[in-house]
């Protein structure tokens, strides 16, 4: 049954994109991180092999996801899976993407912090738009910024104790007077998310990227833009 269904969702959109060429899809992004690229390119890989081009909206905070649960855009490029419990419009690819690894930063040696309630009482900063970090912090003593830079920024100048950021975010950075906590606050897989319009795309998709993921080829090219990421220049901020 499994099988007649991605059959069946395939033979649909080739249908349609000989009706229509080419077939375009839009999907949202949280603007300012550096995986943009890679996401992108996952996903392209993906939804060529169905005749199908993509592109990123790039949007600050999580307006991105709220202009595709509205059907303004296709879907979300990759969030995590606390996107399905909020935005009701939006259906989740169940095959993870990436595993994102949340460290705390500070600028002295960390001690005693692996888990969101050991940042209990202490002024914490992170980018905005991340639905996790929200649920897991507490509002009087965090800080939100537009960019990964200002806070790091903003941790060197003292005006937060923590610095809560991904592995992959802070790779971009390379500063030596700055400090991880030994183990992840959190480990979360990301997902792609598709709006409920093009529902009958999730079975061809999900078959898609779970050959992908088997296959390595996922991983493949997430080690090829870490290590992009790690020749890049020092970053001055």
């Amino acid at each position: 049954m499994k099988k007649i269904l991605i059959l069946a969702s395939l033979l649909f959109w080739s249908q349609a994109t000989t009706a229509s060429d080419p077939i375009k899809l839009h999907f949202g992004y949280a603007k300012g991180f550096i995986q943009e690229d890679m996401f992108l390119e996952i996903l392209s890989l993906a939804y060529k092999q169905h005749s199908i081009e993509i592109g990123s909206v790039p949007a600050i905070g999580v307006r991105s996801m709220r202009l595709a649960d509205e059907g303004k855009l296709d879907g979300e490029m990759v969030r995590t899976r606390y996107v399905a419990q909020q935005y009701v419009n939006l259906i989740l690819v169940p095959v993870p993407i990436f595993q994102a690894d949340i460290y705390a930063y500070a600028t002295k040696p960390i001690k005693n912090i692996t888990t969101w309630s050991d940042l209990h009482g202490k002024r914490i900063g992170y980018r905005i738009g991340i639905l996790l970090y929200d649920a897991n912090t507490e509002e009087k003593n965090r800080v939100k910024f537009h960019a990964h830079k200002d806070v790091i920024s903003a941790l060197h100048r003292g005006g937060i104790e923590i610095a809560v950021m991904g592995r992959q975010s802070y790779l971009q950075f390379k500063r030596t007077d700055i400090y991880r906590s030994a183990v992840p606050l959190h480990s979360t897989p990301l997902y792609h998310f598709l709006h409920k319009s093009h529902k009958q795309l999730l079975p061809a998709i999900t078959a898609t990227l779970k050959a992908m993921h088997d296959s390595g080829k996922i991983a493949s090219i997430i080690k090829k833009h870490e290590e992009k990421w790690l020749s890049q220049p020092k970053s001055k901020n």
